[in-house]
């Protein structure tokens, strides 16, 4: 008789198309500001300053996937800043995050992947409702 036999956790070879989010991610098409402060952990110093809009493509309780004009180094801490009217609020959405990729889209374009560090339970909430409205639809 044969076992199939799964592979070990180390092995990446057989999960490389798998999801390994533990929320699932809502594409959006958001607006965003990005905010570099001097009082986070790695400051970036950017020549327009440490504020820019960038464009927030997929949410979800865990993270964002922002698309922006600057490159932000890996494991800085930014704070967001989403317009709330998605997600049923009177404020925006802001949150403070760790930059865990940075990715070259094309000439001056880049797709940062952020993961929450600090999500109030108002706006988590929110997240999910949103979630769950858009799952249905």
């Amino acid at each position: 008789m044969l076992m199939k036999m799964t592979p070990p956790p180390w092995d990446r070879s057989r999960r490389r198309n798998m999801e390994t989010r533990l929320r699932r991610r809502i594409k959006v098409a958001l607006e965003g500001i990005v905010e570099i402060d001097k009082y986070f952990r790695h400051s970036s110093a950017l020549a327009k300053g440490s504020r820019f809009e960038a464009e927030v493509r997929d949410i979800s309780e865990d993270g964002a996937s922002i698309v922006s004009e600057h490159y932000l180094p890996k494991e800085s801490a930014v704070g967001l800043t989403v317009k709330s009217s998605p997600f049923g609020l009177r404020q925006a959405v802001t949150v403070i995050g760790e930059v865990c990729y940075c990715n070259n889209l094309d000439f001056h374009r880049y797709q940062c992947g952020i993961k929450f560090l600090s999500l109030r339970m108002r706006y988590r909430k929110a997240i999910n409702k949103f979630a769950s409205y858009y799952n249905r639809a």
